[in-house]
C-alpha cells in the first residue's frame, strides 16, 4: 500500500489579479477580496459549489479544481462569461481608480489532496499559466480588458473547438509557454474578451 493520496485527473483553474499598482496596501486588499467574492459568486451562480479552492495567498491567487463530470466546454465557458461580466460590473463603480483585472488559466492533468490543500504538475502549471509573462502582456496591451484567459494546448483543442459562442475560437491566439527550465516551451491559447 502506499501512502501517498491518490491521484485524480481534473480540469484545474488558476486566478491571478493583476495588480493594479496601487499606492496604497489598503487598495490592493480591497480589491483581493472584491476579487476573491466575484470568484465565489459566479462559481455559486454555476452551481461549482463542488469546486475545490486552494487557499488565497495575500497577492489574491487562488486555484480550483473543478468536480468531475462537468460538462466542461459549458462549464468553462460560462465561468470566462461569467467573471468578464461581473468584473465589468465592479469596474464601473471604481470612479477613476485602477480597474480590477484578472487573469484565468486552465489546465488537466493529475492532481493530490493533502492536508494543506492540493497541488500536483497540473496545478503548478496551472499557476505558472496564470502568472506567465503572455498573459501579463496581454493585460499591458489591453488596458481596458478586465480579463484575459488562457488556455493550455489539450484543454483548447477539447473545450476551444467546442464550438461555444461563449469561447469564440477565432479569437484565441497560440503563444509559447516556457516550462520552467526543465524543458522546450509549450503552446497555449490567449484569449482576451472584449
Amino acid at each position: 500500500m502506499h501512502d501517498k493520496p491518490p491521484g485524480i485527473r481534473r480540469l484545474c483553474v488558476a486566478f491571478g489579479i493583476e495588480s493594479s499598482g496601487a499606492e496604497h496596501d489598503a487598495e490592493q486588499i480591497s480589491a483581493v477580496q472584491r476579487v476573491a467574492q466575484v470568484i465565489a459568486d459566479v462559481c455559486a451562480s454555476l452551481g461549482l459549489d463542488r469546486m475545490l479552492l486552494n487557499r488565497r495567498e495575500p497577492t489574491g491567487e487562488q486555484v480550483g479544481l473543478l468536480p468531475v463530470g462537468i460538462d466542461e466546454p459549458r462549464v468553462v465557458s460560462s465561468l470566462v462569461e461569467g467573471l468578464s461580466g461581473a468584473l465589468a460590473e465592479l469596474n464601473l463603480g471604481r470612479d477613476g481608480r485602477s480597474p480590477v483585472r484578472l487573469r484565468v488559466a486552465f489546465h488537466e492533468g493529475v492532481t493530490t489532496l493533502a492536508a494543506d490543500g492540493f497541488g500536483g504538475r497540473a496545478v503548478t502549471r496551472v499557476r505558472q499559466l496564470a502568472s506567465s509573462l503572455p498573459m501579463r502582456a496581454a493585460l499591458t496591451e489591453h488596458p481596458r480588458a478586465s480579463l484575459a484567459v488562457l488556455m493550455s494546448d489539450p484543454v483548447f483543442e477539447e473545450v476551444g473547438d467546442a464550438d461555444d459562442p461563449g469561447l469564440p475560437a477565432d479569437q484565441f491566439r497560440p503563444v509559447q509557454i516556457a516550462d520552467s527550465g526543465r524543458g522546450p516551451a509549450s503552446t497555449a491559447w490567449l484569449y482576451v474578451p472584449g
